[in-house]
């Protein structure tokens, strides 16, 4: 059987612990939600969510997928599908995550498709996984000891977001949001950033990945002739830690749950590059995300 990890992060100060009703009634709601998404994505497939452990501290339940090998890309889809309704970010963002962590740097043609991402985009936009997700919450709401929830694709790795307890109610189908539209809005702003991974092909709606003076983020890379520059040879950047890029960036956020909130990333421009060993870490320790 192919498998993948997956963690349900349950954020819980120091020294208090969850209900055991309440975290194991969101336990079987969140299996539920990765199993309505497969189902939406993929009828015909039957998949298994197993408990692995759980992590104490900020509780983590540790679970993990298995599939038929023979459909071992599929799980990208079902697990970024099923995140996105504990976090922030875009599927996308998640399609990115889950992509590294099943495949990391060899991944099927299929699995990279933009075809594949905007299926799952889809599925989710018609509500794969809403409803169980929605039992989710409203198990959580129920104990005001759980001050939030996330999703990270690795054991032991605290989520990139945590839905604040605030947003329990929303998310759980209780109240409507009162901006349905979901205003948004394009941020701009010109910033130095390290490059943790470039995504080497033209084109592609993959992610590169950036520590930046806010965190680590992926950014969708807008700047095609810089790319072209970068693959002929005309722009040579070598292949090592400390490289910094110059960047004209586009945060979108939206306005939900009464925050403006980041939904997605881009480098729409890069300026130029240096490179400064002492530079390898500029922003923080390494907290061994990716």
């Amino acid at each position: 059987m192919a498998s993948a990890p997956i963690t349900l992060y349950l954020d819980i100060p120091e020294g208090q612990h969850g209900d055991l009703e309440v975290v194991a009634e969101a336990s079987i709601a969140w299996a539920r939600t990765i199993k309505d998404v497969a189902r939406v994505l993929y009828p015909d497939l039957t998949i298994r969510v197993e408990v692995l452990d759980a992590d104490e501290g900020s509780f983590g339940l540790n679970a993990r997928i298995q599939i038929d090998p023979k459909f071992k890309a599929a799980l990208i889809g079902i697990l970024a599908g099923a995140a996105t309704h504990f976090g922030l970010e875009t599927v996308d963002y998640f399609y990115e995550k889950f992509l590294d962590s099943i495949f990391g740097d060899s991944p099927p043609a299929q699995a990279v498709a933009a075809e594949e991402r905007e299926r799952v985009a889809s599925a989710v936009a018609r509500g794969a996984g809403k409803k169980p997700a929605e039992q989710v919450y409203r198990a959580l709401q129920t104990d005001p000891v759980i001050k939030g929830v996330g999703v990270s694709p690795r054991p032991e790795q605290q989520p990139s977001s945590v839905i604040e307890r605030g947003a329990f109610l929303v998310r759980g189908g209780y109240m409507a949001v009162e901006n349905d539209d979901r205003r948004e809005r394009t941020r701009p702003e010109r910033i130095e950033a390290v490059l943790i991974k470039p995504v080497l092909v033209p084109r592609t709606r993959r992610l590169w990945r950036f520590q930046t003076p806010s965190g680590e983020f992926s950014f969708m890379m807008k700047d095609h002739a810089f790319v072209g520059r970068l693959l002929d040879g005309t722009e040579p950047i070598p292949m090592v830690a400390g490289v910094i890029l110059d960047v004209d960036v586009e945060v979108t956020e939206v306005f939900a749950e009464g925050l403006w909130q980041p939904k997605a990333r881009a480098i729409t421009r890069v300026w130029g590059h240096r490179f400064d060993a002492s530079a390898l870490l500029p922003f923080g320790e390494d907290d061994d995300e990716d």
